[in-house]
């Protein structure tokens, strides 16, 4: 990926807190509203311990992330504490109690235009 898109990924992930994850499998289609923290490139969002989004998670990697300026597809898992980055605040929530934390790598990353909600920029991650 080119420096200038990876700082551009970088720089619209910053902001978040929330996100709508959409995940599909055994379970069916489900969509949630998550907390969540992007460090780098990287998405970690908070599900809660008994959602069906880990259920299609097992078999189905693939997931859709959703908020009010943006669209990402890309590929989440389960992330052990052990591997839970150093200083993820996401953990400090009330919710991280019974919450599991799910990474999500970006594979695309469509910015969209806030008065029609139509794309307008879409980056491509490697």
């Amino acid at each position: 990926m080119l420096e200038h898109l990876r700082q551009r990924l970088i720089q619209t992930l910053a902001d978040v807190h929330a996100i709508t994850l959409s995940t599909y499998g055994e379970a069916g289609l489900q969509s949630t509203r998550v907390p969540c923290e992007a460090l780098d490139i990287v998405l970690y969002a908070l599900v809660p311990r008994t959602s069906d989004h880990l259920f299609n998670l097992e078999t189905e990697t693939d997931v859709t992330v959703v908020n009010n300026t943006w669209s990402l597809n890309g590929s989440a898992q389960v992330t052990p504490a052990c591997e839970h980055p150093a200083g993820l605040d996401l953990l400090r929530l009330p919710e991280a109690a019974w919450s599991t934390v799910i990474k999500i790598c970006p594979s695309r990353l469509t910015i969209l235009r806030s008065d029609s909600g139509s794309p307008v920029e879409t980056i491509d991650v490697d």
